[in-house]
């Protein structure tokens, strides 16, 4: 019997899939009335966590003086969920991001466009103009969210072991004032009268033969930042010392509406230690590049690279991806006619490093 410590990634990922059992198990609904409030999750000691997907159901009230209504983006009301992490007892968070960002990568997959916003034929259900009046209007909403922790749905990359006695995993939601589902247009008062969120993990069993337990050493860490700037030329650096696999940009004024893509001047550009720089193209050639590659519109101010496409978004091979171990600074450049905001939504992969 060949040594389990000798097969390659590649073989134990065989191995797996001839081994284990796909499972999905409902964790209990919980509601709040009212916006700022956090549920939290605890995921069963059981099985290899997969990850997780989100059932949101909720109702919001919506106030306004002489208004009707309020036209939503394609993925406004995801801004429902302030915060979304899984966050490990050892201090490891590698999902941290709000409700839309995760929308905007669940896009990045085949499918987008169940993404957005529709009546009942994609995933998220919400009239596109949500109701308004004098006396408070209340709208009816619900999506769900794929939170995977997997690379893909091919792929064991980034599985997690949950059968472990000193590992706590926790499914932490931050509910966000519903303000933030209309971006906070002047004169409206929004209010959120019931959030109710239903997790589903998706595992897979353990192998019992130690061959074909998958290789656990790459871990996918999904987060966003928000930086400023000013007119004129942006250098923004990206953290180093991972892999990258998806890079998200969502450009806003600085009063958080969407930015006209024609304000950006330059070539979008990312920069390797100062001076190389693989990748320079017209913020118009990127939008057609990203409708081309998701086989849809995408956000009107949002732009993205996917590295992992190759055919298809989401399930390339590792060619292009951007391996930010090996380099010392890597850069966002970018020139603007006006200040504005910019939000990074990034996944990327972590190596584990023995000793």
């Amino acid at each position: 019997m060949a040594n389990s410590n000798n097969l390659t990634a590649q073989q134990r990922a065989v191995l797996f899939g001839a081994s284990t059992r796909q499972h999905f198990q409902m964790l209990g609904m919980q509601e709040v009335k009212g916006g700022m409030q956090t549920v939290s999750f605890r995921v069963p000691k059981s099985r290899i966590m997969a990850g997780v997907k989100l059932l949101v159901e909720g109702k919001i009230k919506l106030t306004h003086a002489s208004e009707t209504s309020y036209t939503l983006g394609d993925v406004d009301i995801y801004k429902a969920l302030r915060r979304i992490s899984i966050d490990f007892n050892n201090g490891f968070n590698p999902i941290v991001v709000s409700g839309d960002e995760m929308a905007l990568i669940n896009m990045l997959y085949p499918a987008p466009e169940m993404v957005k916003r529709g009546t009942g034929e994609t995933l998220c259900t919400v009239a596109e103009k949500l109701t308004a009046s004098s006396g408070g209007a209340e709208n009816d909403f619900s999506f769900m969210l794929d939170v995977p922790l997997t690379i893909n749905y091919r792929d064991p990359v980034g599985l997690v072991l949950a059968q472990n006695a000193e590992t706590n995993i926790d499914i932490n939601i931050d509910i966000a004032n519903a303000a933030a589902v209309v971006n906070n247009a002047s004169g409206f008062t929004a209010d959120f009268t019931s959030v109710k969120v239903t997790p589903m993990i998706a595992s897979f069993s353990i192998p019992s033969d130690t061959r074909a337990f998958p290789d656990m050493s790459v871990l996918k860490i999904v987060d966003s930042r928000n930086e400023v700037f000013t007119s004129g030329l942006s250098y923004i650096k990206l953290p180093v010392g991972m892999i990258y696999r998806k890079l998200i940009f969502k450009f806003e004024t600085t009063d958080g509406a969407p930015l006209d893509l024609e304000h950006i001047t330059s070539n979008i550009e990312l920069v390797f230690n100062t001076a190389d720089v693989p990748y320079s193209v017209s913020p118009k050639m990127l939008k057609q590049i990203n409708t081309m590659q998701a086989g849809m519109a995408y956000p009107s101010n949002c732009l993205y690279f996917s590295f992992d496409y190759q055919g298809v978004n989401g399930y390339g091979g590792s060619r292009d991806y951007i391996d930010a171990e090996r380099i010392t600074e890597l850069a966002l450049r970018f020139s603007a006619d006006c200040g504005g905001k910019i939000t990074i939504v990034s996944e990327k992969l972590s190596r584990l490093i023995a000793g």
